[in-house]
């Protein structure tokens, strides 16, 4: 009998102590430790990883565009160590921008953090002609444009279609 009673509280102290380990961690705890890790790299940037690097520029870009850039530094082979000192100088954005633009792991690494003006309209613009789907892709991220936006754009540019400006001659 007092085997039994020991098997069974046994049991209940195991399913007790399984179920509060294994519970999910509160969005609190799950913040520190984002914030916690974030300190930790601004201190030794040696430590990114690129799951870092998703997590610095979800923060301010779509999931979609955050994986294609993070896709294109993989194929620039720009390392994480250098990606994270570069966000973390001038900005996640201007990163995206710089990487859409064109820039190489070289040319990321020659930027000083000193260099605190960086022409920003001027990476939108080589990135947007750069025929490179990021770089659309982030400066579309940055400025979305409006369904007004785009009417407005089409009346501007609007031009009549070519058959009925020459009914319009013959008649």
């Amino acid at each position: 009998m007092n085997l039994n009673l020991v098997v069974a509280v046994g049991v209940v102290v195991a399913i007790v102590v399984s179920f509060v380990v294994s519970r999910p961690a509160r969005p609190q705890a799950i913040a520190r430790g984002i914030e916690r890790r974030e300190r930790r790299l601004r201190r030794n940037p040696a430590c990114a990883t690129s799951t870092d690097i998703e997590m610095l520029l979800g923060h301010e870009l779509p999931a979609d565009v955050t994986r294609e850039v993070c896709r294109l530094a993989g194929e620039r082979q720009v390392p994480p160590t250098l990606l994270w000192s570069w966000a973390d100088a001038h900005s996640p954005t201007l990163l995206a921008l710089a990487l859409g633009a064109g820039y190489s792991r070289q040319e990321l690494a020659l930027t000083r953090p000193s260099d605190s003006e960086i022409d920003r309209e001027s990476l939108e613009m080589h990135a947007e002609l750069n025929s490179c789907l990021v770089g659309s892709m982030v400066v579309r991220a940055i400025h979305p444009a409006t369904v007004t936006d785009l009417r407005q754009h089409q009346q501007r540019h609007h031009r009549a279609p070519v058959g009925s400006s020459l009914r319009d001659r013959t008649a």
